[in-house]
């Protein structure tokens, strides 16, 4: 199958969850090191959104490593470094957010982060845990 020339190629680590139809939202970086979500458009075709590009990072800025997680209402969890040439990885947490492609879309500007204090070091990996609580009914 030839490679469509316009087609960003990805590359490095990615995380699946899924959309409130259960399709796949996939989140990676391109070959320039700019965060993306891929998922299935209306037309059931693969459509892309450049995360770094909505969140206002430079060209100079990108993605180190990243993970993504979902609880069991369908909210998603998305934490990822940055790296720069030159300066420390700075660690991002994203609000949960809900798994309509729509408020992906709709993301503007980097706002919608945690933030606090970081400190001068390198990410090389994140690792995110789930945990169910299952009580008993009995108890």
């Amino acid at each position: 199958m030839a490679q469509d020339a316009t087609a960003p190629l990805f590359k490095g680590e990615f995380a699946v969850v899924e959309d409130l139809n259960g399709q796949p939202m996939i989140f990676t970086s391109d070959e320039s090191g700019n965060l993306c979500l891929i998922f299935k458009g209306k037309d059931r075709q693969k459509e892309v959104i450049d995360l770094s590009k909505k969140f206002g990072f430079s060209q100079q800025q990108t993605i180190r490593t990243l993970a993504a997680s979902q609880d069991l209402d369908g909210a998603i969890y998305l934490i990822f470094a940055i790296q720069e040439t030159g300066k420390a990885d700075r660690l991002f947490v994203l609000r949960p957010m809900s798994s309509q492609v729509a408020d992906w879309t709709a993301l503007a500007g980097n706002g919608d982060f945690y933030t606090g204090p970081q400190e001068d070091i390198t990410i090389r990996e994140i690792l995110l845990v789930r945990y169910t609580l299952m009580l008993d009914p009995d108890v």
